[in-house]
């Protein structure tokens, strides 16, 4: 949340916020250059896009619950792949395993308010890389 200022004579509109002449104030997103706000602080942040990107081994018949993070738009896309071995996938508290190995991933967009977890799981073993990115 990079820390802006009007430094005009006139209002700006942008992001839902009236930026009244004078008004300094932190943004949840960078500002385009064309809205005519000044940064004054690369401070606080903006929160980092990549919300997990890890690699999950598991032993024969092991399974692992993972909570997602939460991503300040509601949305996330989740990719993942296995490294070695087969695993299934489980999104939410749904009984549907999605099957991974080396020819077949996952990947897609979903509201984290449908699926604040996920569960690995795998019969012979294996390892999986998980990428979780926030959109919308």
């Amino acid at each position: 949340m990079p820390r802006y200022k009007n430094e005009t004579a006139s209002a700006i509109q942008w992001n839902g916020i009236s930026w009244a002449p004078g008004f300094e104030g932190d943004a949840l997103i960078f500002c385009p250059p064309d809205v005519e706000l000044t940064k004054v602080s690369d401070s606080p942040a903006v929160p980092a896009v990549i919300l997990a990107a890890q690699t999950e081994t598991l032993a024969a018949g092991g399974s692992k619950v993972l909570d997602l993070p939460y991503p300040a738009s509601g949305m996330l896309w989740i990719s993942l792949i296995a490294v070695s071995g087969a695993g299934t996938l489980a999104l939410g508290d749904g009984a549907a395993a999605i099957p991974i190995d080396g020819a077949t991933g996952w990947s897609g967009e979903i509201e984290w308010t449908r699926v604040a977890k996920i569960t690995l799981a795998s019969a012979s073993g294996c390892t999986m890389r998980l990428i979780v990115e926030e959109v919308g």
